[in-house]
């Protein structure tokens, strides 16, 4: 608590602070408290809010933020789907910090997604929706770069989701700044880019080293460079800083076998891996490669390229029609649930002139914009058709039209439909589907 360690730098519940505007919100919750600063729930004229107000270590690093957060605030969120942006500075009274949006349950800080159960984990409702949340990280990323900003500061505590959906809210958006200029913090260890340490210059492609780990933290629930040789490098300082910068291994790499998952501490880890299919496998080993990591930066994987692997991965998520449990496709149908061991039988899949791959149709899945035609990032996640079941029997599945226009359907029996938006159809009834853009999709059996 703040009140152990820096009693004097943390405000009493009950505090009124003024923002620049001339508003007032009082103190009704100490929420966190970190090496900036100490962050709180407010009431004021626009109801509930949070601030965050910057310890004086934090105002000697960065005698500049408050100026930094204005200008913020004057040129506004790149999106404010996802960024929880500053909204009125507050420097009065010897209080400097900014009011921002409170974000509401059931969004959750993503470093509870990594979490054992047993020590108040927190887990996606399925797969495809940690799926969504990932498609949602990149999106965020992709709209930031483009505005011609860098984040400079990823780290779990950045980042809420929502278990359901996958929704996203990104906090603490006082570390962006301008790509290639620092904001004065070189960002949180584990997840800074070795040449980052080195010059103090984050940029793009710094994040995209530090948006790969939060990737696959969100996947595989562990860091990719914290193998067998963590313990050793918790020894020291020189060994913590070979393992993050200078000498740092993958733990999947295929030529260095020195940071290898525990097959103790780590099981979930390695049985995870082995289940996922080789393209995303690749994706991580280009991302985590020796060159990507400390020789050429430009190799890294950005966001247009991990947005076409995460739509991969989603469209062969396989969902059980009997336990719900989720199955990956990798190029074989499962012949039984590998859950509950029930036979699948015959699963019919999507085809699509663009994608090169059958898109399985199974619960909770869908044909997605990227499946059916060239998007810009950020674009190609948008559900055009949604896989749904049957109010009467579960087992079957329906296929819905999402995608904001009347679409046409070729059925098995020869006649046609037109499909209006949110109109529901039989997958086996299906043999066509024509787009409003004309863009083809046809039903097959899956191999």
């Amino acid at each position: 608590m703040a009140g152990q360690n820096n009693a004097s730098e943390a405000l009493a519940i009950g505090t009124v602070v003024t923002t620049e505007m001339r508003r007032q919100y009082k103190i009704v919750k100490q929420l966190s408290e970190g090496g900036q600063g100490i962050t709180y729930v407010v009431e004021g004229p626009a109801g509930k809010k949070c601030f965050k107000q910057y310890k004086r270590n934090m105002l000697n690093v960065r005698p500049n933020i408050l100026s930094h957060i204005k200008d913020l605030i004057k040129k506004g969120a790149p999106d404010q789907r996802y960024y929880v942006w500053p909204q009125e500075a507050v420097s009065a009274g010897g209080v400097q910090g900014y009011i921002m949006d409170f974000v509401e349950k059931p969004f959750t800080m993503l470093e509870r997604f990594v979490l054992p159960m047993d020590r108040k984990g927190v887990r996606f409702s399925s797969m495809k929706i940690a799926i969504d949340a990932m498609l949602n990280l990149v999106s965020a990323f992709n709209i930031l770069h483009m505005t011609g900003y860098s984040y400079q500061d990823l780290s779990l505590g950045n980042f809420m989701f929502h278990p359901e959906t996958g929704d996203l809210r990104i906090i603490d958006n006082d570390n962006v700044s301008v790509n290639g200029e620092s904001s004065g913090i070189l960002g949180t260890p584990g997840f800074i880019a070795p040449e980052v340490l080195h010059s103090g210059q984050p940029n793009r492609h710094s994040d995209y080293y530090s948006l790969s780990i939060i990737l696959f933290h969100i996947l595989f629930r562990a860091h990719p460079l914290e193998g067998v040789r963590v313990l050793a490098a918790l020894e020291t300082p020189e060994m913590l800083n070979a393992m993050y910068c200078t000498d740092p291994v993958f733990m999947f790499d295929k030529d260095d076998a020195r940071n290898r998952p525990s097959n103790q501490l780590q099981h979930y880890i390695i049985s995870i891996w082995d289940q996922m299919p080789s393209y995303l496998q690749g994706a991580f080993l280009a991302a985590f490669s020796k060159e990507a990591m400390l020789q050429k930066p430009n190799k890294r994987l950005d966001e247009s390229t991990w947005e076409k692997v995460l739509i991969r991965l989603r469209n062969d998520i396989l969902t059980c029609p009997y336990c719900d449990g989720e199955m990956v496709y990798t190029g074989r149908m499962h012949p039984a649930c590998d859950s509950c061991r029930k036979p699948l039988g015959p699963q019919l899949a999507f085809r699509t002139e663009k994608w090169k791959y059958p898109i399985p149709i199974s619960f909770g899945g869908a044909l997605m914009s990227a499946n059916l035609r060239y998007c810009d990032t950020g674009k190609g996640n948008i559900k055009e058709i949604q896989v749904r079941r049957s109010s009467k029997d579960h087992r079957i599945l329906v296929l819905q039209n999402v995608s904001g226009k009347r679409i046409t359907v070729h059925r098995t029996t020869g006649l046609d439909d037109s499909l209006a938006e949110n109109g529901l159809i039989a997958a086996e009834a299906v043999k066509q589907i024509v787009m409003a853009d004309g863009k083809v999709v046809t039903l097959e059996q899956l191999p």
